[in-house]
């Protein structure tokens, strides 16, 4: 566009990752003299795999005008989808056999749809932003081995605004 700070850009941003962690449980009875007593040992292990995708869109257009006057708006989308695999196991008499009341996976998914808008200028030493911004967020979790499901969906306006007064005395140093 023509004129300094007259633009519009856009990004896009995509994450990926992947987190695992192990635990093991030993329980193990001693005596005062902290020696193995011998009774039952309790022994567990469990495993926690976390899977995270993340794409970000987002798009903004500014307009100067005036000496130092900004009108903005944009456009972002965020989706976000994470799943956790937990699961437990106990070693007993056969080996290791799953506990599946505490074994589970969870998935998260959420997708957030933004709009907003901004205009802001200086006149003398007072300056001022006024803006709102709209969302759209539409969010479902779901325990995979007892069937809940549970569905969200909400639409928020954000309005802010920000005066300011610049306090410097320029006639003194």
């Amino acid at each position: 566009f023509k004129g300094k700070g007259h633009q519009l850009t856009t990004d896009i941003r995509y994450q990926d990752s992947e987190e695992l962690e192990t635990s093991i449980i030993r329980e193990a009875y001693f005596t005062p003299e902290f020696e193995e007593t011998g009774a039952s040992e309790l022994e567990q292990r469990s495993r926690n795999l976390e899977l995270q995708d993340q794409l970000i869109w987002q798009a903004d257009y500014v307009r100067p005008f005036a000496e130092e006057g900004k009108f903005e708006v944009g456009l972002r989308a965020g989706l976000r989808n994470i799943e956790t695999n937990f699961r437990v196991d106990e070693f007993g008499t056969g080996g290791w056999e799953n506990l599946p009341e505490f074994t589970n996976n969870f998935l998260f998914d959420e997708d957030v749809y933004a709009a907003y808008s901004s205009i802001g200028n200086k006149y003398g030493d007072f300056s001022f932003q006024a803006g709102l911004r709209a969302e759209y967020t539409n969010m479902v979790t779901e325990l995979v081995a007892t069937e809940q499901v549970n569905p969200r969906e909400y639409f928020n306006f954000f309005p802010s605004v920000f005066l300011g007064y610049d306090l410097s005395d320029s006639g003194n140093s």
